[in-house]
């Protein structure tokens, strides 16, 4: 059972932290001896090293968990409901978050065209479902290609997004390097290619924040996703001086004083570490001062809504 909001913090961390009062005391048993039980150098200067480097690591985990807290009880009803188990979840990888002024997205090719969030982070989010790291080059691709099938483009607005789903499966094609130029192309290609089922809704599920069960519902379908190697799209309203929308990329989280974090990918400002606190959707960042020192900055945009990206396929095909 998870331990409750008013349990003991002390019984918490020993509860689950450690598993033996071996972890406790920073002792192992089998340090210093094979596993026939035989002496392996055991000096006196290497049982002191072996004890400070076991102790250490209890230092540092005692330190984690007293950073998580104790989990609030939705984050108790999220974890129960969802399967996860409360550890950090990163599905990032090594695809290259591009910074959406006109300046650098025309330098790699791409439209300097207003609006380029969405289309941004569709493609990182769908990066992440295929297990793939997308180039500079090969997002240029994906533009191309999305352009040409119509999975992107209306009027004057280079970037806005008619089907998310055919703009998931073009980068699926893209990166197995095969036909996307047509909505017939893609749909051969994404087979091929282990991506036939990924599915990225046209309609993000909106959050109301007036609503305790509305925040709650959408971190429970959020970790689910992430849990399952997923990843979602977030859209805020406009705020701290910009009149449009911003949609990121979420690709992890943690808890923290008990509440779950999640991570996001800010294509307005790649290099700064973003979260939301789920608690209340509150958007922050992590600065240093004039001091040096981190501190959080919350954002002003109010939450609108989110939409997942997954693909349930077959992935025999995918390397």
């Amino acid at each position: 059972n998870r331990v409750k909001p008013e349990d003991n913090a002390s019984n918490w961390v020993n509860d689950h932290l450690f598993t033996s009062d071996d972890e406790t005391t920073g002792e192992n048993p089998t340090v210093g001896a094979n596993s026939a039980g035989e002496s392996e150098g055991s000096t006196s200067e290497q049982i002191a090293s072996n004890q400070l480097s076991a102790d250490d690591k209890t230092i540092e985990a005692r330190e984690a968990a007293k950073k998580r807290g104790i989990p609030t009880e939705i984050t108790n009803e999220v974890m129960d409901e969802t399967g996860w188990d409360g550890q950090d979840i990163d599905n990032r990888n090594a695809t290259v978050i591009i910074k959406q002024d006109k300046k650098t997205l025309e330098s790699y090719g791409l439209s300097g065209d207003f609006g380029a969030c969405v289309f941004l982070s569709t493609v990182d989010g769908t990066a992440i479902v295929l297990g793939k790291a997308l180039t500079t080059e090969q997002k240029a691709a994906v533009y191309k290609a999305a352009k040409s099938n119509g999975a992107i483009g209306s009027g004057d607005m280079d970037y806005y997004v008619n089907d998310y789903t055919l703009l998931g499966k073009t980068v699926a094609a893209v990166v197995k390097g095969l036909p996307a130029d047509t909505p017939q192309q893609v749909k051969a290609s994404a087979e091929i290619a282990g991506a036939g089922n990924l599915k990225i809704p046209i309609s993000g599920k909106k959050i109301d924040m007036t609503n305790t069960a509305s925040a709650k519902d959408a971190t429970k379908d959020i970790i689910k996703t992430l849990n399952k190697g997923g990843a979602i799209d977030i859209q805020y309203s406009p705020g701290d001086g910009s009149k449009y929308n911003h949609t990121m990329s979420v690709n992890g989280s943690h808890i923290e004083n008990g509440t779950i974090i999640l991570h996001l990918s800010d294509t307005l400002n790649p290099d700064k570490k973003t979260y939301v606190n789920t608690s209340n959707m509150n958007l922050y960042s992590i600065v240093k001062n004039k001091d040096g020192k981190e501190e959080k900055v919350r954002s002003n945009r109010p939450i609108l809504n989110y939409r997942t990206i997954s693909n349930n396929g077959d992935k025999k095909n995918e390397n």
